[in-house]
């Protein structure tokens, strides 16, 4: 995170916005994956087969490190670049609605920024903005978190939805953004790119902080028939639009 040496020459921007883009996929995935877990179908379905212990269990622990564990045993030649994608993205949407599942009673607090929003934004000042900063790391961050991050509490701002909850929830998206950001740029400067693996941390970090953020800032209320329940056709068009 402090590491303020000069960037890599040459810096593969394209790389980077491409890290972005899939990383933006993988989180709308697990999103997406949210807001099954919390239709009556699926959460039908998933009471009747498994015990609550054993979801979380699946969950927070099997799962994850059955998923790095196919990263890190299958290299690039056995596994493709596609076909490790396409499993990080089904694993990414498994988590998702099975950490929802689990968290049903909990409604989500709607002033915490969207997870995918921050990484969309960045990925598309790397490409725009990372060139005329040269090789100066730190206006390199500052040009692509700095102006993700200014352009998110404009436009929260603006929605009247700025606050504290808000300005804590960002300041950990921000944290995370960074993070991932370094890593990107060390991988760079060491030879070593690691695209899916980046991926699959995100979506490790996103699992775990939605949990928390549900049960921290969320609302309990047992009455599940007061949660929501829409067609899919509006679930995916309003998951990807918010």
């Amino acid at each position: 995170l402090t590491d303020d040496s000069p960037l890599p020459q040459p810096f593969d921007y394209f790389y980077s916005l491409n890290s972005y883009y899939w990383r933006t996929v993988t989180i709308v995935c697990l999103r997406l994956g949210e807001r099954l877990g919390r239709t009556t179908v699926f959460h039908s379905f998933l009471s009747t087969v498994f015990y609550p212990y054993i979801l979380m269990f699946l969950t927070y622990l099997l799962l994850p490190a059955h998923l790095q564990f196919i990263h890190l045993k299958y290299d690039k030649k056995s596994l493709p670049t596609a076909d490790r994608r396409l499993i990080i993205m089904f694993y990414s949407f498994l988590l998702g609605m099975l950490s929802s599942h689990l968290l049903i009673e909990w409604i989500p607090n709607q002033n915490l920024p969207h997870p995918f929003f921050i990484p969309a934004l960045v990925g598309i000042m790397i490409l725009l903005a990372g060139p005329s900063v040269g090789h100066d790391r730190k206006l390199f961050l500052l040009s692509t978190i700095g102006v993700a991050t200014a352009l998110a509490i404009s436009i929260d701002i603006l929605n009247n939805q700025f606050g504290l909850l808000y300005l804590l929830g960002l300041s950990l998206t921000v944290f995370v953004a960074t993070f991932n950001l370094q890593c990107l740029v060390d991988g760079m400067k060491k030879g070593d790119l690691d695209m899916e693996g980046g991926i699959i941390k995100v979506i490790l970090i996103l699992l775990f902080s939605s949990s928390l953020d549900k049960v921290l800032w969320g609302r309990y209320e047992a009455d599940l028939t007061k949660h929501y329940n829409i067609s899919t056709g509006k679930l995916i068009l309003h998951t990807i639009v918010f």
